[in-house]
């Protein structure tokens, strides 16, 4: 089965008299993770597929969102790795220098079933820069991974600090041209920004410690274990609440209450807190503008990443944000009880310098995306495609 292959019984809201308290159970929570609808298409796309035959089928660069300066205590290291993950390069890392975890930076974690370049940095308080030395990089090299190039900055660094990752993606075996039609769309107004499927685990079985988590109250040990789970879930929910406007086609049109986000940005606002106080004229100026700066791409129309605080947005905003979760309930208030910190998400996604060539039934894609922006998001309203990497 195709990983984007629609379930007709899959709905992203419950009816109007339904009771808001009756939660979802698994099975339901898994059909609606997995089914999500198309934007640029009423169906999943005719031209079926295969991604990752190789690791070289799916290749990722990753840029930084500053340059390093060129000296201090920290060596930043520019690696490219193939079959190996993120935490496991990490692990390689602390085991050839001699340093502990808290001494290892990154930006993102890249995919394990790719070739992918990306930077690391170490802390090296009280080496001089001496220590740059061929011999010193040769031995951080091992089995999957190597050390690309090289340079010192003055501080650690942090998660989410990219301005762009730049992918490289062959899928085969295509049943079809893809239907140019969508290339374009997505051009000019991009495409929903879901939680991929790898969000969720293998078999999306984060969903089912999240649900025995936040249900059942099982304990999670492991920290990094924990933390993954709860932002699996809050995912999901922000995932469920952009399949209704995808559902609704409002995932890229302002409603009444919505919160808009700056483009490449965490920063967000609305437009609710004068509206008192408006006149009928300030208010269709205001919402020309904010249409003008949607189609330009200034600014998203974002989600809610449920936690402790209340989501921003009213009015009709939060008739369908509600309308979206609302067998979530327990979920939603067990994650609020956790003390995490509710923030926002985009809806949207812009990709940058896309280009699509196929040749027979070979296509090779390539474009740009913001950090935290799944490239396989992308992909699934071009290509009904089979994740190999999943069999593995």
């Amino acid at each position: 089965m195709l990983i984007s292959e629609n379930n007709a019984s899959a709905s992203f809201h419950s009816d109007s008299d339904s009771d808001s308290d009756l939660d979802l159970d698994l099975e339901d929570i898994l059909s609606l993770a997995k089914d999500l609808p198309f934007a640029h298409s009423q169906q999943p796309p005719t031209c079926k597929g295969y991604l990752r035959q190789k690791d070289s089928d799916f290749q990722v660069l990753e840029v930084l969102s500053f340059k390093p300066c060129g000296f201090g205590e920290h060596l930043f290291l520019q690696i490219e790795k193939q079959s190996s993950n993120t935490d496991w390069v990490i692990r390689q890392l602390i085991k050839k220098s001699g340093l502990i975890r808290k001494d290892i930076g990154y930006a993102g974690k890249k995919d394990r079933h790719s070739i992918s370049c990306q930077w690391f940095s170490l802390h090296l308080p009280g080496k001089s820069e001496l220590i740059d030395t061929t011999d010193f990089i040769e031995q951080l090299n091992g089995e999957g991974y190597r050390v690309v190039n090289h340079v010192r900055h003055n501080k650690k660094l942090r998660i989410g600090s990219i301005l762009k990752n730049e992918f490289k993606i062959t899928l085969r075996e295509l049943s079809e041209t893809i239907d140019v039609k969508n290339i374009e769309k997505i051009r000019n107004i991009g495409f929903p920004n879901y939680f991929g499927y790898q969000r969720f685990g293998r078999s999306y079985n984060n969903l089912n410690l999240a649900n025995e988590l936040l249900i059942k109250g099982i304990k999670i040990n492991n920290r990094n274990t924990r933390g993954l789970v709860l932002s699996s879930a809050r995912s999901f929910l922000f995932n469920l609440q952009l399949a209704l406007r995808v559902e609704e086609t409002s995932w890229n049109s302002e409603i009444d209450g919505d919160c808009f986000m700056l483009n490449n940005s965490r920063s967000y606002f609305s437009t609710k807190e004068s509206c008192n106080t408006k006149t009928q004229e300030c208010e269709n100026e205001e919402r020309q503008s904010i249409q003008k700066r949607l189609n330009s791409g200034d600014i998203h129309i974002c989600g809610w990443l449920p936690g402790k605080q209340k989501s921003e947005v009213v009015s009709k905003s939060k008739e369908l944000e509600e309308k979206s979760i609302n067998n979530m309930n327990r979920w939603i208030d067990s994650l609020s009880e956790l003390g995490m910190d509710s923030s926002r998400r985009a809806y949207r996604t812009l990709a940058s310098d896309l280009e699509c060539e196929q040749k027979e039934n070979v296509v090779t894609i390539s474009f740009s995306l913001p950090s935290g922006s799944y490239a396989t998001s992308l992909l699934r309203e071009l290509v009904d495609f089979k994740d190999l990497s999943l069999d593995f």
